[in-house]
């Protein structure tokens, strides 16, 4: 619908058994993000985007502004970037970047440095074509976080992607 325009949201928090209708209930967030592709870039230089995590709200625990630059080499993808966040000492609060290794379309190995800590874990997408209107469920798996020492807590997430208007008919043919 819109070429070079991501939209997406998500839920946060850090225990799942906490009575968040009452002061100091932990973090619990749901939160807006965009980012806008740079256009007039061949793809097979490199992209450019900026974007705006957790925009608006009454909770703004992931407030970011960034930009970030990306190439793909064959398996391999490098992004590096600038974010600045609204609560210092967070993640995006300076340079940034990642590497993903993905030997297969729907699987990869992920490490990065989010300005603050270094992580890696693992990447598991649902085949392309599997779901109708070009829809693919997303996951995450946080295996090793450099910041986290105290809890070690690992995480994860679980999406779902759907591309609207030209993408999404050209994926059902």
């Amino acid at each position: 619908m819109f070429p070079k325009v991501e939209v997406g949201g998500r839920v946060a928090w850090n225990r799942t058994q906490t009575n968040c209708f009452r002061v100091g209930c932990d973090i619990r967030d749901l939160s807006a993000n965009i980012k806008l592709q740079a256009p007039l870039i061949p793809e097979e230089w490199f992209s450019l985007a900026a974007g705006v995590q957790d925009l608006g709200g009454e909770a703004n625990f992931f407030d970011a502004t960034y930009i970030v630059a990306g190439r793909s080499l064959g398996p391999v993808d490098l992004s590096a970037g600038y974010g600045d966040p609204d609560i210092e000492g967070r993640y995006l609060d300076g340079a940034f970047g990642a590497i993903q290794y993905s030997p297969v379309e729907w699987a990869g190995v992920i490490a990065e440095h989010d300005a603050q800590d270094a992580r890696a874990g693992l990447r598991l997408n649902s085949p392309k074509g599997l779901l109708p209107f070009g829809a693919q469920v997303k996951s995450k798996v946080l295996l090793w976080n450099e910041g986290d020492s105290e809890s070690d807590r690992r995480f994860f997430s679980v999406g779902i992607s759907i591309p609207f208007g030209n993408e999404a008919s050209k994926d059902d043919t």
